[in-house]
């Protein structure tokens, strides 16, 4: 396994600036295109939210999940704590079944007037993010599972070539 030249306070210090910037560019947005942004729907309307929302939690979701993956990148890369970073993606690939799960049910009309059929901007990025992060979770938890065998069955090994000798 190639392991990266930089110390984990580089790779730290460089997540850090780069969410920096991020946050800098989007409160310049919001102050110059705030007053156009509807996180909330129209009285007369009946979906759960506006159109903006999804961008806020999008937004929001891929901030933390981009914190969490370059921190698991980093601890996996030195075969560290692979227990928290297992627990953490069940627990991304669960917030993904749950918007999946809420997607459907703005798009089926599921569940009459409570929920009723929601417009593009409701059940789409519901599914989209959810998907992604079903999809995204069980490929990480699939391949760690294999290394984490791999490592288990190295060890095995050596265990046992030291009480043959």
């Amino acid at each position: 396994m190639k392991t990266s030249h930089r110390s984990p306070f580089v790779q730290w210090l460089i997540v850090t600036v780069g969410l920096i910037a991020v946050g800098y560019i989007l409160y310049w947005l919001y102050s110059r295109y705030g007053h156009r942004i509807h996180i909330f729907p129209a009285k007369d309307t009946h979906s759960w939210w506006g159109p903006m929302f999804p961008a806020l939690t999008g937004t929001v979701q891929g901030i933390f999940f981009g914190i969490w993956g370059t921190w698991a990148s980093i601890t996996a890369e030195r075969q560290k704590n692979s227990a928290p970073v297992h627990r953490l993606l069940k627990a991304m690939m669960s917030v993904g079944a749950i918007q999946v799960a809420l997607s459907i049910l703005a798009f089926a009309n599921i569940g009459g007037d409570v929920a009723g059929r929601q417009p593009f901007y409701v059940w789409f990025p519901l599914l989209l993010t959810g998907g992604i992060l079903l999809g995204v979770g069980w490929l990480n938890l699939f391949f760690l599972n294999r290394e984490d065998r791999k490592k288990t069955i190295e060890q095995e090994l050596l265990k046992m070539k030291a009480m043959d000798s």
